[in-house]
């Protein structure tokens, strides 16, 4: 079970509801361009040519997908393991990206306050649905 984000350049809207319906995200880059934009932050990071990747640590893993669009609006991130560790590399990723996260589970801008309760709420809901299948 992943805790999913996406990042996406939306600029400095106060939250999710702020934005326009006939707004349209600038281009993160070309779709050739974002693995070696992703690799400096990702070492190891693994690609396939669908444009979805791979990178793992002894914390957990992130998939990476920015699907066939080109250029790119968007790059969804699956976290998996300790999310809470890898969360300082989404962040980091967003700011080289000049990107926003958007936190799947709230349907918010994340931040440090809020995503903290999301990764709880979300580690609290797996924990759950895990327990009922061992």
């Amino acid at each position: 079970m992943s805790f999913d984000l996406i990042l996406t350049p939306l600029g400095d809207f106060d939250c999710l509801e702020d934005v326009p319906k006939d707004f349209v995200a600038g281009p993160i880059g070309n779709a050739a361009s974002i693995p070696g934009r992703l690799m400096p932050h990702m070492p190891g990071l693994t690609f396939e040519a669908s444009g979805h990747g791979v990178w793992e640590s002894e914390s957990g893993a992130v998939a990476v997908s920015y699907g066939g669009e080109d250029p790119v609006t968007s790059i969804h991130l699956a976290l998996y393991g300790d999310v809470r560790s890898l969360m300082p590399l989404v962040v980091d990723l967003a700011a080289a990206m000049n990107c926003r996260i958007i936190d799947c589970q709230t349907s918010e801008f994340y931040d440090a306050k809020t995503g903290e309760k999301s990764v709880s709420a979300w580690r609290r809901f797996r924990d759950k649905v895990f327990n009922l299948y061992t």
